[in-house]
């Protein structure tokens, strides 16, 4: 996390039909961005296959804001550290299952 502001929201989705739509996610959790790394533990999920989007809501507008041709403008990313090039990533490409992965790490586009 570049700059310590604003909240980071993170969207786990359960349903490659639905990855990474806004207001389709399984979860949902927004949490405020007090350092440069957050850590957000989920406990409990159900057996299966999910995928996370998060993004940086810079300025706490609950809209990942994004450019004229519809790039995010404020940073994101995706389980696997998936990086779109033209479009939004595929849930296959950002898939992981539970039980088998206990932590997952996101690094952020800017």
């Amino acid at each position: 996390i570049k700059e310590v502001t604003g909240v980071i929201q993170i969207g786990i989705y359960n349903n490659a039909e639905d990855f990474p739509k806004v207001d389709k996610q399984y979860l949902v959790f927004r949490e405020e961005v007090r350092s440069r790394i957050l850590v957000k533990k989920v406990k409990h999920l159900p057996a299966g296959e999910y995928a996370i989007a998060i993004y940086h809501d810079l300025d706490n507008d609950s809209i990942c804001n994004k450019n004229f041709f519809g790039y995010p403008k404020e940073p994101f990313g995706f389980s696997n550290d998936v990086r779109p090039v033209l479009s939004a990533p595929s849930f296959k490409s950002a898939k992981f299952s539970i039980p088998g992965k206990d932590e997952i790490y996101i690094k952020l586009n800017h």
